[in-house]
């Protein structure tokens, strides 16, 4: 990999490389793109390579117009969750692709699964300590989505004892506790639809 493209690129094993490229064998041969295009997609998963005489400029301008796209994608996906009814929200989050097994995700899962699976680096004391400082961002996320997780349960009406409420509670404040230090939301707080 050229090493300008490290600061915006994980370094990842071959082995990595081929899970992701079997993962997303059949979104590559999609007609239908995303934000993303068929040619970055190639590129992404290393089945094609990048220009080599690429300058510094255009890597930046390219991994920006990326960031740029994907937080807009993501204001869109936002919108869709705010106007569709329950049914086309469910077509789109709540449908397993391919048969359902046990072991298949539901779309956001997926997406939800590559941003907080933690992955694991073999090397030096130091450089594990690096990565999972870099890394600490992720942990606010996952509390924010367990936490309010938890909320709609115990705001759901399935939770039927003063047991499982409190249960709830005590999880939901330890998890903020331990993850950022404050506890931000809590039944009182917040009513969830």
């Amino acid at each position: 990999m050229d090493p300008r493209l490290r600061e915006y690129l994980r370094d990842l094993t071959e082995k990595e490389i081929e899970d992701l490229k079997a993962k997303y064998k059949k979104h590559v041969k999609s007609t239908r793109d995303g934000f993303l295009n068929t040619r970055i997609k190639r590129m992404f998963l290393h089945i094609t390579n990048w220009e080599s005489k690429i300058s510094d400029r255009e890597i930046y301008d390219y991994f920006y117009e990326i960031r740029e796209r994907t937080k807009s994608a993501i204001i869109d996906m936002q919108i869709l969750c705010d106007v569709l009814s329950e049914k086309q929200l469910q077509t789109i989050f709540g449908t397993k692709e391919y048969k359902p097994k046990a072991e298949d995700l539901y779309p956001i899962m997926e997406v939800l699964n590559s941003l907080i699976t933690e992955r694991y680096y073999q090397g030096s004391k130091k450089k594990l300590e690096k990565i999972q400082k870099e890394r600490e961002w992720r942990k606010l996320i996952l509390e924010d989505v367990t936490v309010r997780g938890l909320l709609w349960y115990y705001n759901s009406g399935i939770l039927q004892t003063s047991l499982n409420r409190r249960l709830i509670q005590d999880s939901m404040e330890t998890i903020q506790i331990l993850s950022s230090g404050v506890v931000k939301l809590s039944p009182d707080s917040v009513k969830v639809d």
